[in-house]
Protein backbone atom coordinates (compact mmCIF):
# COMPACT_ATOMS: atom_id res chain seq x y z
CA UNK A 1 0.00 0.00 0.00
CA UNK A 2 1.75 3.52 -0.92
CA UNK A 3 0.79 6.66 0.73
CA UNK A 4 0.89 9.76 -1.48
CA UNK A 5 3.04 12.56 0.31
CA UNK A 6 1.08 15.52 1.97
CA UNK A 7 3.14 18.74 1.75
CA UNK A 8 3.46 20.62 4.93
CA UNK A 9 1.74 24.11 4.35
CA UNK A 10 3.15 26.01 7.68
CA UNK A 11 4.85 29.48 6.01
CA UNK A 12 7.70 27.94 8.27
CA UNK A 13 8.44 25.64 5.24
CA UNK A 14 8.40 27.75 2.39
CA UNK A 15 11.97 28.24 1.74
CA UNK A 16 12.40 24.29 1.61
CA UNK A 17 14.91 22.92 -0.27
CA UNK A 18 14.11 21.79 -3.88
CA UNK A 19 13.28 18.60 -4.91
CA UNK A 20 16.26 18.45 -7.18
CA UNK A 21 18.14 19.11 -4.59
CA UNK A 22 17.34 16.42 -2.08
CA UNK A 23 17.38 13.73 -4.47
CA UNK A 24 20.95 15.52 -5.23
CA UNK A 25 21.91 15.03 -1.88
CA UNK A 26 20.20 11.97 -0.69
CA UNK A 27 21.52 10.11 -4.10
CA UNK A 28 17.82 9.23 -4.75
CA UNK A 29 19.44 7.80 -8.61
CA UNK A 30 21.63 5.01 -7.02
CA UNK A 31 19.65 4.45 -3.33
CA UNK A 32 16.38 3.69 -5.49
CA UNK A 33 14.18 6.65 -3.91
CA UNK A 34 11.17 8.06 -5.67
CA UNK A 35 9.79 11.86 -5.89
CA UNK A 36 7.33 10.81 -2.99
CA UNK A 37 10.01 9.22 -0.95
CA UNK A 38 12.54 12.02 -1.50
CA UNK A 39 9.42 14.88 -0.35
CA UNK A 40 8.72 12.64 3.03
CA UNK A 41 12.19 12.23 4.05
CA UNK A 42 12.53 16.02 3.17
CA UNK A 43 9.33 16.88 5.18
CA UNK A 44 9.87 14.26 8.22
CA UNK A 45 13.60 15.98 8.34
CA UNK A 46 12.44 19.46 8.17
CA UNK A 47 9.63 18.07 11.15
CA UNK A 48 12.29 16.91 13.22
CA UNK A 49 14.29 20.19 13.11
CA UNK A 50 11.30 22.43 14.07
CA UNK A 51 10.61 19.97 16.91
CA UNK A 52 14.79 20.12 17.92
CA UNK A 53 14.35 24.08 17.29
CA UNK A 54 11.51 24.06 19.53
CA UNK A 55 12.83 22.39 22.32
CA UNK A 56 16.24 24.26 22.06
CA UNK A 57 14.28 27.70 22.35
CA UNK A 58 12.29 26.49 25.41
CA UNK A 59 15.49 25.24 27.36
CA UNK A 60 17.39 28.11 26.62
CA UNK A 61 14.70 30.02 28.55
CA UNK A 62 14.86 27.65 31.08
CA UNK A 63 18.81 28.04 31.19
CA UNK A 64 20.12 29.81 34.04
CA UNK A 65 22.82 32.44 33.29
CA UNK A 66 26.04 32.92 35.06
CA UNK A 67 27.34 36.13 34.02
CA UNK A 68 31.28 35.94 33.95
CA UNK A 69 32.51 40.12 34.63
CA UNK A 70 31.04 40.86 37.92
CA UNK A 71 32.83 43.98 38.80
CA UNK A 72 32.98 43.90 42.43
CA UNK A 73 35.60 45.66 43.86
CA UNK A 74 36.79 42.96 46.29
CA UNK A 75 37.42 40.84 42.92
CA UNK A 76 39.07 43.30 41.40
CA UNK A 77 41.57 44.24 44.06
CA UNK A 78 44.74 42.45 43.66
CA UNK A 79 45.36 39.89 47.11
CA UNK A 80 48.72 38.52 47.61
CA UNK A 81 48.39 34.96 49.23
CA UNK A 82 52.26 34.87 49.80
CA UNK A 83 53.85 37.58 49.94
CA UNK A 84 57.08 36.68 50.73
CA UNK A 85 57.38 33.37 48.70
CA UNK A 86 57.44 35.20 45.13
CA UNK A 87 59.20 38.65 45.77
CA UNK A 88 61.33 39.82 43.76
CA UNK A 89 65.45 39.77 44.01
CA UNK A 90 66.88 43.43 45.72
Amino acid sequence: MKTKAIPLSDEKFQSRLSLQTCKQVLRAKENGYLDEEVLKIRDTLYALADIDYEHFQATKQEAKVIELNTNRPDETESHSLHPRKYRRAS
